[in-house]
C-alpha cells in the first residue's frame, strides 16, 4: 500500500507535466486492435485514464467512455480534456459497479505489485459485460520497485504467462509486443487482449 500511496503523490505533484508528455504520446494503432473486438457505440471504461488521452479518442471515435484514476489532479485534468465521467478511485479498493463492453488499462496496472495485478484484473471481471474485452500493457523486464518517485512491476515472458494462465475467468485473444512511444531508450511493453469467458 506504501508504493501506492506514493506513486499517487508522484502523479499528485506533477500531474500538470506529465500530462503535457503523455498527452502527445500516439497509440492510435494500440486503440485499434482493441476497437476492433468491440461495437461501433460500445461501452468503455479507460482504467488508469491519466490525463484522459485515450478517453478523449474514444469518445471522438463515438464510443461511450468514461474514465477512472487514483490521482485526484489526473482525473481533473481527464475531465477537462475529454468532458467525460472520471471515477476517482484506487485500483486495490475498487468498488466500481457498472458494466462495461471493454476495459482499457493502458500502462497503468504496472504500478500495482504482481499479485495485485492479478487480484485487480479478476476482480474486474465483474465489470465486464458477458464477452467483454479487457486489454492491458505492462514493461517486459525483471524490475519490481521504485523508479523515478513510483512503483513499477515489469514482468518477464515467463510471469506474463504465468499470470494470464491463472485468469481461468479469461480467454487471452492476442499478446504482442511494441516499443515505447515515450521512454527512451529500447522499453519494450507487453499488450495483452482478453476475452471475459
Amino acid at each position: 500500500m506504501k508504493a501506492n500511496n506514493e506513486t499517487l503523490d508522484y502523479y499528485n505533484k506533477n500531474a500538470r507535466d506529465y500530462a503535457e508528455r503523455w498527452l502527445k504520446t500516439d497509440l492510435s494503432e494500440v486503440r485499434r486492435k482493441f476497437l476492433n473486438y468491440l461495437q461501433s457505440e460500445a461501452e468503455i471504461l479507460d482504467l488508469g485514464c491519466g490525463p484522459g488521452r485515450d478517453l478523449k479518442a474514444f469518445i471522438d471515435e463515438g464510443y461511450k467512455a468514461e474514465g477512472l484514476d487514483g490521482s485526484k489532479a489526473l482525473a481533473e485534468i481527464a475531465r477537462h480534456n475529454s468532458g467525460a465521467t472520471v471515477y476517482e478511485e484506487r485500483f486495490e479498493t475498487l468498488k466500481l459497479d457498472k458494466v462495461y463492453d471493454g476495459i482499457w488499462a493502458c500502462a497503468s496496472l504496472l504500478h500495482l505489485e504482481q499479485e495485485e495485478i492479478r487480484k485487480t484484473i479478476s476482480k474486474l471481471k465483474k465489470n465486464l459485460k458477458p464477452h467483454g474485452i479487457f486489454y492491458f500493457s505492462i514493461k517486459k523486464g525483471e524490475f519490481k520497485g521504485f523508479r523515478n518517485g513510483r512503483y513499477f512491476t515489469d514482468l518477464t515472458e515467463e510471469e506474463l504467462m504465468r499470470l494470464l494462465n491463472s485468469l481461468q475467468e479469461y480467454k487471452i485473444l492476442e499478446i504482442w509486443e511494441s516499443l515505447s512511444k515515450r521512454d527512451s531508450g529500447d522499453v519494450i511493453f507487453y499488450n495483452v487482449l482478453l476475452r471475459k469467458k
